[in-house]
């Protein structure tokens, strides 16, 4: 095969892109049906509470007094949200069924992404590609814990998953800042700093590495 075509003509055929999209939808269409679920009550009442407070009244400078715990990230996620969708305004918990969906959309959205980031790393390899993005979409562990739980950790992979993107591509700047925001999401994504690290200092060598991580540190 010659490898100077792109990868439409490398052998994604019309019936694998149709595939993949049918795919994706269904994956939509499971989450869609998952979001009113209660979930883990507890935790879903917290998150809508946050977003509640901040709708209705209290600054994002002082969104930290809400005893929020989670970094920066998500706390500019609970803003938009409480700008975006009027229903916070009045529901303080999870017994509201639109800000319950609400909260849980974004990580939702998330998988979405994740699956798509996947199927773009794997292009050249198009039935490799489908079969990986739907196994991502359809894992019981990303749909139970995003549309059906209501916890954010595909937001966060979602960052790390695109810095690995950039950085493949040979842009390991804009991979710093992503790779920074992942870090600002959840402390999870605190390990995700050392492979990157490693390959950075492997391929662009000690100094350049440095001023990765010094951005990294920056944007975080």
């Amino acid at each position: 095969m010659d490898e100077s075509l792109p990868p439409r003509a490398a052998g994604w055929s019309r019936r694998m892109r149709i595939g993949l999209a049918v795919g994706l939808l269904a994956a939509a269409i499971l989450r869609l049906a998952l979001l009113p679920a209660v979930g883990l009550r507890a935790d879903t009442d917290q998150f809508v509470g946050w977003v509640h407070a901040l709708a209705t009244g209290v600054p994002l400078g002082d969104a930290y007094r809400l005893d929020l715990s989670f970094p920066p990230v998500m706390v500019y996620v609970f803003w938009a949200l409480a700008r975006l969708v009027p229903a916070f305004g009045t529901a303080a918990d999870a017994g509201d069924l639109a800000a319950r969906i609400a909260s849980k959309a974004p990580a939702a959205v998330a998988d979405l992404g994740l699956a798509l980031g996947v199927a773009y790393l794997l292009r050249e390899r198009p039935r490799w590609a489908i079969g990986a993005a739907l196994a991502v979409a359809f894992l019981p562990l990303t749909w139970y814990v995003s549309a059906w739980w209501g916890q954010f950790e595909s937001i966060y992979v979602l960052l790390g998953l695109l810095a690995a993107i950039l950085v493949l591509a040979d842009y390991p700047l804009p991979a710093a800042v992503a790779l920074g925001l992942a870090v600002m999401t959840k402390p999870q994504a605190f390990p995700f700093l050392v492979p990157f690290a490693a390959y950075a200092i492997g391929r662009y060598g000690w100094r350049r590495a440095a001023v990765f991580g010094i951005v990294t540190g920056a944007v975080a």
